[in-house]
């Protein structure tokens, strides 16, 4: 009877342990870490060879969240959706791109989610949209990858267009002017004296405009110390000598004034006095010269005539 008991005990410990666990399971599932998630989708055009459910997505090289379905469009079998979900609080804007990398050597392949721009608004779900669409974008590796038949076709093009100038007509054009150039280089090398003392004089050309820009430099200095002291001294006697004769003027202003005002008018009189005094004298030396005794006698008796 006791052993029966204790079988039925361990049954029903062994039975509770079992939904405790999938109860944790379940809540686990439901819950996850505790943060909410959004779904996008992702319209990629071409192949998303090595990417998976579950593979991550990554926002800015950030692990966000992870891959959840990935489909064939239906109407364009060139193009796969791929829903991804990923934290709530990623800032997935308008002008966010999502583009496929790889990872290490494995193969895998995640979902690339560049930042975007601050000031653009976050992505919301447009009119008859179940989530938001995030734009898609080739991937460094596949924009390398689509542009080398571009990059192929160009070097075909410059291959084709070498070989079409390596004709007879261009063949010899080279060779000529390899045979001139190798002239050129012979008559070099006779000259080479004549080169060395050309180069000899460069460089003694060159240390004397050296050094006269060296002296150059110096007396720029010097004129520079002169501006700085004499010429300031200068600057300042000058200055002086002028606040001193404006000093003068302004006291030999009023004698100035005074003598412009009553002195001019005296020395206008003074002068018309003086030239009527010259004319009077001039006048009495005239006649001086011409009859002194009459000027010194005055006029002479009339003699009578006896007749």
């Amino acid at each position: 009877m006791e052993i029966r008991a204790s079988y039925v005990l361990v049954g029903v410990f062994t039975l509770m342990a079992v939904v405790g666990a999938l109860a944790f399971i379940l809540w686990t599932a439901g819950r996850g870490s505790g943060v909410d998630l959004v779904q996008y989708d992702i319209n990629f055009t071409g192949h998303v060879s090595g990417l998976s459910v579950a593979n991550d997505v990554l926002f800015n090289g950030v692990k966000v969240g992870s891959v959840k379905a990935i489909t064939i469009s239906p109407t364009d079998p060139g193009r796969v959706k791929v829903r991804v979900e990923m934290a709530a609080n990623t800032p997935v804007r308008e002008d966010s791109m999502a583009s496929l990398e790889a990872r290490g050597i494995t193969g895998v392949t995640v979902v690339q989610i560049s930042g975007g721009t601050a000031t653009s608004p976050l992505l919301k779900p447009h009119s008859g949209e179940e989530v938001a669409v995030i734009p898609a974008q080739l991937s460094r590796l596949e924009a390398l990858f689509a542009g080398l038949p571009a990059v192929v076709s160009d070097s075909r093009d410059l291959i084709q267009r070498i070989a079409g100038m390596a004709d007879d007509e261009n063949r010899r054009a080279l060779a000529q002017t390899l045979q001139s150039l190798d002239v050129l280089t012979a008559r070099l090398a006779a000259r080479a004296d004549a080169m060395d003392r050309i180069i000899g004089n460069l460089d003694v050309t060159t240390r004397r405009l050296a050094n006269a820009s060296a002296g150059l430099e110096g007396a720029t200095g010097d004129m520079r110390d002169y501006l700085r002291t004499d010429l300031r001294e200068s600057t300042r006697a000058v200055g002086d000598m002028a606040r001193r004769m404006d000093g003068m003027v302004a006291r030999a202003e009023p004698g100035v004034a005074k003598f412009s005002g009553e002195g001019l008018e005296d020395m206008r009189r003074l002068l018309a006095e003086a030239r009527q005094l010259v004319g009077t004298l001039d006048r009495l030396a005239h006649k001086v010269e011409s009859d002194p005794r009459r000027f010194l006698f005055g006029n002479p008796v009339p003699e009578y005539d006896a007749r």
